[in-house]
Order: C-alpha cells, then sequence, then structure tokens
C-alpha cells in the first residue's frame, strides 16, 4: 500500500522555473512539472546508482512488536529500475538477485487532475522559502473500483516547492476515506494511512530522499477469513549513496 502511494507523490515532484506572483497557480503548471520530474528519474536513473535503506516497524495493540531493516542496490536496466537486497537484519545477503521494482516513476496529468490545488502560505525550511499548497480531491473523485490508481483519489494533504527555483521539498498526505483492495483470494482494508516524502537537489537533479508511512489494515482471506485484524505497521525507507554507474 505504501508502495502505491509512491506514484502520486512522485508525480507532483518537479522544478526549474521561477514564480514572480505571490500567489501561483499550481494547475498552470502542472505540465512544466511532470515533465521535470520524468526528466530528472530518466537522468538520475540512468546515470547514477543507490541505495534503499527500507525499516519496517510491526505493533500489536499499538505496542511495538518487531522490526526488519533491509537494504537494497538501486539500478536502471533499459527502461525500468532493478533493485536487489545486499542486507537484512544487519547480515549481509552475497547471493541475492537483482527484481524488477514495482514502483512507478511518475504520472500524467490525468492523475494530478483528480486533486484541487490551493495555494496557503509560504513557509521557510533550512534558510529557504517554499510554497506551500494544499491539495485534496476533486468533487467525484472519490469513486473506488479497487484499483490502486483510484486511491489515490482519496488522497489529502499538502506539498513544499522552492520559491526561488521550484525545487520540490517534501508532501505530506492522509487518507480522507477508508480503502479496500480485492481480488480472488481475499480482501485488505486500509482505515488508515498517512505518508511524508522530502527530496532533495542532486546536481542539479531531482532525487528521493526519504518516504516513511503509517498505516492500520485488515486482511481477510476470500473476503471472509480473518488473517490480520487492524495490523500496525511503520514504514521508512531512506534514499541515499547516490553514486555515478560505470559507463
Amino acid at each position: 500500500m505504501a508502495k502505491a502511494f509512491k506514484y502520486l507523490i512522485l508525480g507532483l515532484l518537479s522544478g526549474g522555473l521561477l514564480w514572480g506572483a505571490d500567489k501561483p497557480n499550481f494547475d498552470e503548471l502542472i505540465p512544466k512539472f511532470i515533465a521535470k520530474v520524468e526528466a530528472d528519474s530518466k537522468y538520475i536513473g540512468e546515470n547514477f546508482t543507490h541505495q534503499e535503506i527500507e525499516k519496517i516497524k510491526n505493533f500489536k495493540n499499538e505496542t511495538f512488536e518487531s522490526e526488519k531493516n533491509t537494504t537494497y542496490q538501486v539500478e536502471k536496466r533499459g527502461d525500468a529500475l532493478y533493485k536487489k537486497p545486499v542486507q537484512r537484519d544487519g547480515v549481509i545477503i552475497s547471493n541475492s538477485d537483482f527484481e524488477k521494482k514495482t514502483e512507478l516513476l511518475s504520472v500524467g496529468v490525468a492523475l494530478l487532475g483528480r486533486y484541487d490545488f490551493v495555494f496557503e502560505r509560504v513557509d521557510g525550511i533550512d534558510k529557504n522559502n517554499f510554497f506551500v499548497f494544499s491539495f485534496k480531491p476533486k468533487k467525484g473523485s472519490l469513486t473506488f473500483t479497487g484499483k490502486k490508481e483510484d486511491a489515490y483519489g482519496r488522497m489529502a494533504g499538502e506539498i513544499w516547492i522552492s520559491k526561488d527555483d521550484l525545487t520540490f521539498k517534501k508532501l505530506t498526505a492522509h487518507l480522507v476515506m477508508s480503502v479496500t483492495f480485492s481480488n480472488m483470494w481475499g480482501k485488505a482494508k486500509f482505515e488508515r494511512l498517512t505518508c511524508t516524502m522530502t527530496a532533495t537537489n542532486f546536481e542539479g537533479h531531482f532525487a528521493v530522499e526519504s518516504f516513511s508511512a503509517d498505516y492500520v489494515y485488515t486482511v481477510k482471506a476470500f473476503s471472509f477469513i480473518p488473517i490480520l485484524s487492524n495490523r500496525h505497521e511503520v514504514r521508512e525507507v531512506q534514499y541515499q549513496n547516490y553514486e555515478r554507474r560505470k559507463q
């Protein structure tokens, strides 16, 4: 589930133009945002490898139960990203293979068109000024058919973008309604999900820096046999060690 919302988040990130108005119109810049993030994602993916350090914390009755730590090496092959685990819970993995990542790098205007964006304020972070836009589902976008893409229509939050050069800094989002995913084997219902993503400007291009998600869900096999009830997990991912690929 946390991966699904990464699709939305990566589609919102971009930069590269100056805003002269005090209250910029986000909707007018959507195509430029998409073009920039796609160009940056391609540039970083084709020229650099990086590591993703993932921590998944499990809670039972709001009490910490367990934690799993995995470090992945990520690189681009052709038009797709691949990753392999190189360390798990402090133990080096020497015989792992690269597998294709399921996360998408960006989304299109059709998805962003599901939201209304409103300029809220200017915030100062790390001695820089950022425009803050709020976003919420447009009327009629709460319709849900069980597909991951439709879940985006039930998210709302805020996005921080540099006032000077449109560099993305941060995004926070949360579910405004529960979401249920189902197939012939069962269904998973998410009652709560909040997430945060931050980014860094790497050699003049956008690069993900961190992603975190806090979610509660219930899983039933064949839609009626309880497997997990009100399962609470926290997922944290650090994106680091960007290194230029050997040509």
